[in-house]
């Protein structure tokens, strides 16, 4: 159990990391499409 609670803590932290490239990277983008 120990080491399966710990994986799934890595495995959340990596989603938000994922989620803030998401933001930071798709964001961007999305306003740069808006403005041409």
């Amino acid at each position: 159990m120990c080491t399966y609670s710990k994986s799934m803590r890595i495995e959340s932290k990596g989603d938000l990391k994922s989620k803030l490239i998401f933001i930071l990277v798709i964001m961007p983008i999305n306003k740069a499409i808006k403005l041409t």
